[in-house]
């Protein structure tokens, strides 16, 4: 590792990572560049019909299922928040999760098929995560009939969360 004064220099922790960028520090807008200059995840969805029904949900998110690269994508409406992988889930060992910031994290509430995790009893609890927190981790874990490979995480930014949150909202039924 390099040594203190090059870390120092660099802007970076003993950990090689940049130091964390708190809320309060960016929706001041300190820092490089306006909050807004930041591309958020998030993207509202809109269902067609006479009364449109809308989700949230981010792109294409990168994971290594243990095997290979996978992906998985959140999906967030008023009564629940999914996550959908390319690969299939294991929900044996009952600990598939969203955690948000330093919260602790939110356990699954089922699957839906086996690429779809659930929260729909704690859907609330976790938007309002989401709405003050700064980043969100899924922690999936995958195979049920192959040889574990154990948890595999993937992080969100939640940056933009809210702004497309209140879009849902006033933009849907």
């Amino acid at each position: 590792p390099p040594a203190p004064e090059a870390r120092a220099a660099s802007g970076r922790s003993s950990s090689g990572r940049p130091p964390p960028v708190h809320a309060a520090h960016h929706r001041a807008g300190h820092g490089h560049g306006k909050p807004t200059d930041v591309p958020s995840p998030w993207r509202v969805e809109r269902g067609g019909g006479a009364s449109p029904t809308c989700r949230l949900e981010t792109g294409a998110l990168a994971i290594h299922d243990g095997y290979q690269p996978s992906s998985a994508r959140l999906t967030v409406t008023r009564d629940e928040v999914r996550v959908t992988s390319e690969s299939a889930i294991d929900a044996g060992f009952g600990d598939l999760l969203i955690q948000v910031d330093d919260h602790d994290g939110v356990k699954s509430e089922g699957l839906q098929g086996n690429k779809v995790v659930q929260w729909k009893a704690s859907a609330a609890q976790i938007v309002q995560q989401f709405q003050a927190g700064l980043e969100g981790r899924v922690q999936l874990r995958f195979w049920p009939t192959w040889p574990e490979t154990g948890t595999h995480s993937v992080a969100v930014s939640l940056l933009g969360f809210t702004r497309a949150w209140n879009e849902m909202a006033e933009s849907c039924h």
